[in-house]
């Protein structure tokens, strides 16, 4: 199927829409782009006649983006529906990639494992951006409203998430529990780390599977009902933390969450192997989550005496008294084994089976059954054929309750424990970092899996007595108070991870290690390339200064390139270095990372869709070696030199090979360089097919015209070989009869010259090529330097496109006969004519104008602009037509344009070739990366750089001291109504000047009393101190005259930072006056601006960010809105308005831009 639909479909939804085709955002629903059911309804028809397949006209509504569309309609058309795979029950479960965030700055797995062999402990005392823990602790668990526990496992900046990396408002941001922030961005990681690309996870049938079992945040949502809006039922709904992943990834796999208490997120393993064994989903995701919020679950789990007054989880341990909470978020990315190794996913450890189970009536609700325990293990062991004497360690649930502990022990003894050899290793990573309730599963899964990865059980910390009543030694068990080194063995290390719900629901998963991988790949001399991408250019900075620390590492730059370039993402924003030296590239990312001057090469990829015009450069560009590194090298660009080289040595009488390899001066006769820089540029163009860039339009300067004949089809090999060697024999047969000179003047001014010498090419605007006799052009190269005027010589000692070629044209149509030319299979810009043509007129007579007109190159590439082309390569050993085509691209307004080429004479070939696929790659085309690196083994390389420095949480009425996450805690003052009281610490961030942290206190102290004011006036009476974190500070609102004073203590006592009035926020949602009104209070010339200004304002109140912030020519889609935001602003701009608007309006102006210019016009503003 031919490529030119995919333009022509971006060319017809910038029709309806109203944009341009290189605007339009192929991974944005056609709805928020602005295409109307009618519109996709008639485009689908064009579609469908000019594919020539019949096509549903819900096509659109069924594939929502063009991405999307372009993927249905590029796949085989199925014979008949897919079957589904036979259900297998035993297929082994690969764990292929891992993301996690947990208690003491863990943000990857490799930073959990060096918490876990380091036997850090990282429980910490609550912190202040949770609640104010003297109001809530007491050592006493019978006082009512108080918890004997202060002590938890807490993730950093729980309120701060790349809302813009996922398309997300500001406003949703803020409704959305940060357990679903968080796990987005950790399945991100996931994801990048198992080496999936777009294409292979995003539109999947990949399932989710998510336990969690708190909703802390859903509690604050809903504490001020006034602060309630369309967001906050989506954002407190635990169902939707694994259906937002699936939605933001665009999985249509199954998508749930699970909630079993503590056990939730094992069990969500459990349900992710079962479906990816029943077939169905190819993928999964699996992880879990717990947020620690709000006191009120330490209270009840105090009064239900199961945590500990130390705040240690003292597992197995004769001090065990209860556990500590914790909060967690991680996932892991599961696929059958069997797929994963054959795509050479990074396999870390195999899930041979999982099972789950209910302890019956028990005691009580909450106690455990030691015999169901056991019936549990022993079924999975059975199911998954695995002798309980072949497991080498258990990852317990183990959360340091005396009874609990010593019911699992005895269950792990029972069936686990006896007739081994050596004792079963067991331990509890809640030892280290708490119990992440409903992540707790799935942070014991992650620790066993990284514990058979490094062959190493980790201590599980707080041993100081063995529990007196477990027997440890006849029970076969071995609590590993210090790391355990795995025992070499002729089987593969297995592992048993349990984790147990407090109302009965347990479950239990085996793991086993993963199958040998290949070994590090070997270094490698010749160059590489790198890629990098990220949703914008702050990102990317950060990003390549990641990239250059593992650069600098030990992985060989052969697999950091297979990974960069095949195995990860790519993003808008994008970057590309190649290289063979590893401290160059290196040095390269940082500079670039430091904005320094640097070899890398960045863009955005705004081109996707073009296509690329092939350039075909005239004499000039040859140089000694030019070919050499790739003929040995690269076999596609050898074999097509090696089929010209029978050719070319019966036509030119030389060997064509011999010259390329063996050459030691730079070729000056025509009637050999010229058939061999065609040779080179008909390689080049065979090796950019194999490498996926095929051109959608050639042209050709001069000589240059052969090798594009024969590229596009026009021409069979053998007629361009005996085109372009009788042409340049002929061509040297006038050597010393002439001279070329490129001279910078319009052409205008050069047809003053035309009694002396021709004008051989109008190569740019400003820009000719004058040709004839040598003494004529050196005398007027001395008049020109006179004057002024810039010029060159071509190294070339003949005069072609002039009088001089004269005495060999009848030769050149005589030794050429009837040529047979076919219609081009892509656009041909011819250059002897300055237009497109069909091909089949460039016959015999076709190239001996060739040779004697002048080249219009110049009006070729205008005439490829006008078409819409903005990509163009140049193809040849060395570049002579970048300067030219850049001109004329300008003066068409075309800056926008990539201008490319494939060799470089002072560069590696290879590395140029890297170097050019990487320039189009970072503007969004993609080359066929599999072909050019073939070979290559997955290796880690940073995860994504997120942006974090906005924060988003919501501000409501706090019922009691409950501490505000800015403000602090809000204190009462008796009888003093009027006035308000919050107290906390910290001082202004890096990027806030004291007047915006001031008077942002000041409106969020406000906003905490429900009043939705802004700052008016900000006084500051004395700079505050940085860094602070430890300020005590407070804040003092008077809401009688709307002043707010900031304070802050020292050690000279309390000093005041600054004062701030406030005001109500003018909103043009009043209604109090009509917008007509409204812009008549303003002069004539300043109506557009401030409607512009009244526009912003609405937006941004509904996306929840200043009206300054809001960006015109952006799509409201990537600046977070969606349907329910969309439909909010649709009803207060008809509000505004007075008027009913088509619905919902951002549908049919998707940008502020075009939304402005749809209500200048209705309301008749100029």
């Amino acid at each position: 199927m031919s490529p030119d639909w995919v333009s022509w479909l971006l060319g017809r939804v910038a029709e309806c829409t109203g944009g341009s085709a290189d605007a339009v955002d192929r991974g944005a629903p056609f709805a928020s782009l602005g295409l109307t059911s009618a519109d996709g309804v008639r485009i689908a028809g064009e579609l469908a006649e000019r594919l020539g397949r019949p096509l549903p006209p819900y096509v659109f509504w069924e594939h929502p983006t063009v991405d999307a569309l372009v993927r249905h309609l590029s796949a085989p058309v199925p014979e008949r529906p897919r079957a589904q795979p036979a259900p297998d029950a035993d297929t082994p479960i690969a764990v292929i990639g891992i993301g996690c965030r947990l208690p003491g700055g863990v943000d990857s797995p490799e930073r959990f494992w060096d918490l876990l062999i380091d036997g850090r402990d990282a429980i910490t005392e609550v912190p202040a951006d949770r609640w104010d823990v003297s109001a809530y602790h007491h050592p006493d668990s019978a006082v009512p409203g108080k918890t004997t526990s202060k002590w938890g496992g807490f993730l950093d900046s729980v309120d701060r998430f790349d809302a813009g990396f996922f398309g997300i408002s500001a406003r949703e941001a803020s409704t959305m529990d940060p357990q679903q922030r968080l796990l987005l961005e950790v399945v991100w990681e996931a994801v990048e780390r198992a080496g999936l690309s777009v294409a292979a996870f995003h539109g999947s049938d990949t399932g989710v599977f998510v336990g969690v079992c708190t909703d802390d945040y859903a509690h604050l949502l809903f504490r001020d009902p006034a602060a309630v809006d369309a967001f906050t039922g989506t954002g407190a709904a635990n169902s939707i933390i694994a259906n937002r992943v699936s939605y933001a990834f665009d999985l249509d796999g199954p998508s749930l969450a699970v909630d079993t208490a503590c056990s939730s997120s094992l069990t969500a393993v459990h349900l992710a192997v079962a479906a990816l064994r029943r077939g169905e989903c190819a993928m999964a995701v699996a992880g879990g989550t717990n947020l620690v919020l709000e006191p009120g679950i330490f209270i009840n789990f105090s009064k239900a005496g199961v945590l500990a007054a130390d705040g240690r989880c003292k597992t197995f341990d004769a001090a065990a008294d209860g556990y500590v909470r914790a909060e967690g978020v991680a996932a892991v990315v599961l696929k059958p084994l069997d797929r994963a190794l054959a795509d050479g996913d990074p396999v870390l450890a195999v899930i041979r089976g999982s099972a789950v189970r209910h302890d019956g009536r028990t005691n009580g609700l909450m106690s455990p059954n030691p015999a169901t325990q056991a019936a549990l293990l022993r079924a999975v062991y059975h199911s998954s054929g695995i002798a309980p004497g072949e497991v080498d360690f258990v990852e317990a649930h183990g959360t340091g309750t005396s009874l609990g502990d010593q019911m699992e022990a005895r269950a792990l003894g029972e069936v686990l424990g006896e007739g081994r050899d050596e004792p079963l290793v067991i331990g509890s990573v809640k030892s280290n970092i708490g119990h992440t309730e409903g992540a707790a599963g799935i942070v014991g899964l992650i620790k066993a899996v990284l514990a058979l990865v490094h062959r190493t059980v980790p201590a599980t910390l707080h041993q100081h007595v063995p529990n007196p009543d477990i027997d440890f030694a006849g029970t076969g068990l071995l609590v590993a108070d210090k790391p355990v080194r795995l025992a070499e063995r002729d089987r593969p290390l297995r592992a048993g991870v349990s984790s147990f719900g407090f109302g009965g629901a347990n479950a239990h998963v085996v793991l086993e290690e993963a199958p040998k991988s290949a070994d590090p790949s070997p270094e490698s001399d010749g160059p590489h390339l790198l890629l990098l991408s990220a949703k914008d250019r702050a990102a990317l900075t950060r990003y390549a200064d990641r990239l250059a620390e593992a650069v600098a590492g030990p992985a060989a730059l052969s697999d950091l390139s297979f990974t960069t370039v095949r195995r990860r993402p790519h993003l808008t924003e994008r970057l590309a270095v190649a290289g063979a030296d590893r401290a160059e590239l290196a040095r390269a990312l940082a500079d670039f990372a430091a904005n320094r001057a640097s070899p890398v090469e960045h863009g955005r990829a705004d081109l996707a869709g073009h296509g690329v015009v092939l350039c075909f450069g005239g004499q000039g560009g040859q140089w000694v070696g030019m070919g050499r590194d790739l003929l040995r090298t690269e076999p596609v660009f050898a074999a097509a030199l090696n089929a010209l080289e029978p050719l070319i040595a019966a036509e030119a009488g030389f060997s064509l090979l011999e010259r390329l390899r063996d050459a030691d001066t730079v070729e000056r006769d025509p009637g050999r360089a010229q058939p061999m820089i065609f040779a080179v540029q008909v390689a080049y163009a065979r090796w950019l097919a194999h490498a996926g860039i095929r051109p959608a339009a050639v042209l050709g300067h001069s000589m240059g015209e052969v090798a594009a004949a024969c590229v596009a089809g026009v021409l069979p090999l053998a007629d361009a070989v005996r085109v372009i060697c009788l042409r340049s024999r002929l061509l040297a047969r006038t050597a010393g009869t002439g001279a070329m000179l490129v001279v910078e003047l319009a052409a205008e001014r050069a047809a003053a010259y035309s009694d002396r010498v021709a004008v051989a090419a109008y190569s740019a605007p400003g820009e000719v090529v004058l040709s004839g006799d040598r003494d004529a052009l050196t005398e007027l190269a001395a008049d020109l330097a006179r004057d002024g005027v810039d010029h060159n010589w071509v190294e070339i000692d003949a005069s072609s496109h002039s009088p001089l070629v004269d005495p060999v044209l009848d030769d050149l149509r005589a030794g050429l006969g009837e040529l047979e030319p076919r219609r081009a299979k892509v656009t041909w810009y011819s250059t002897v004519d300055g237009v497109a043509v069909d091909g089949e007129s460039a016959d015999t007579d076709y190239w001996v104008r060739n040779l004697r007109e002048p080249v219009r190159f110049a009006h070729a590439v205008e005439a490829a602009v006008a078409d819409g082309h903005r990509v163009f390569v140049e193809l040849g050993p060395h570049p002579v037509l970048i300067s030219p085509l850049r001109r004329v691209l300008a003066a068409a307004d075309a800056d926008e344009s990539l201008v490319a080429a494939t060799g470089r004479r002072d560069r590696d070939e290879r590395e140029s070739l890297l170097r050019l696929l990487g320039a189009l790659h970072n503007r969004g085309l993609s080359p066929d990366w599999a072909k050019v690196i073939p070979d290559g083994r997955h290796v880690d390389v940073p995860t994504y750089p997120w942006r974090h420095d906005q924060r988003y949480w919501i501000e409501t009425r706090a019922a009691g001291p409950v501490e505000h996450t800015l403000l602090g805690t809000h204190i009462e003052l008796g009888d003093r109504e009027s006035t308000h009281l919050w107290q906390g610490t910290g001082g202004p961030g890096t990027d806030d000047t004291d007047e915006k942290f001031v008077a942002g206190l000041a409106v969020a102290a406000a906003a905490d009393l429900g009043q939705n004011l802004e700052a008016d006036s900000v006084e500051l009476d004395e700079p505050l101190p940085r860094p602070a974190p430890d300020l005590l500070r407070q804040v003092l609102f008077t809401t009688d005259d709307s002043v707010v004073q900031v304070r802050g203590r020292t050690a000279d006592g309390w000093r005041r930072y600054g004062t701030v009035r406030l005001r109500a926020v003018a909103s043009s949602m009043d209604g109090s006056t009509p917008l007509t009104a409204l812009l008549e209070q303003f002069a004539p010339d300043q109506r557009a601006t401030e409607l512009d200004r009244l526009l912003c304002e609405e937006i941004g109140t509904v996306l929840g960010v200043p009206g300054a912030e809001v960006v015109h020519d952006m799509p409201f889609r990537d600046q977070g809105m969606e349907s329910v935001s969309g439909a909010e602003l649709h009803e207060r701009l008809e509000f505004l308005v007075a008027e009913t608007l088509p619905y919902p309006v951002v549908r049919d102006y998707p940008t502020p831009a075009a939304l402005l210019a749809f209500l200048v016009t209705l309301t008749g503003v100029r």
